[in-house]
């Protein structure tokens, strides 16, 4: 999810306000953990000069939480914002 932050510092305006969510579910045997990141559109789109990326962007995302057992949801707001939602479980034994 760090990626989803690094991406609103190099895309989103200078006005963008951005949201992290963690919910750690119930405790006991099966417990999830769910990582949200929203950001709002600003007002001025912006495209930052590139920046090094190791990442992969969505598809590094999908991969490194598939290794627990996870999903990735991704995509525009109906605002004009972005979200990525990740759900990680514990990898079966």
């Amino acid at each position: 999810m760090q990626e989803s932050l690094t991406n609103v510092a190099k895309h989103a305006s200078p006005d963008t306000t951005t949201r992290v969510r963690v919910d750690v579910g119930a405790p006991g045997p099966g417990r999830g953990v769910r990582i949200r990141v929203d950001n709002s559109a600003g007002s001025t789109p912006t495209r930052a000069p590139a920046l090094p990326s190791a990442g992969r962007g969505l598809t590094g995302m999908r991969e490194r939480v598939a290794l627990y057992g996870g999903t990735v949801d991704a995509g525009r707001t109906d605002d004009g914002g972005y979200r990525v939602d990740a759900t990680l479980w514990p990898v079966p034994r």
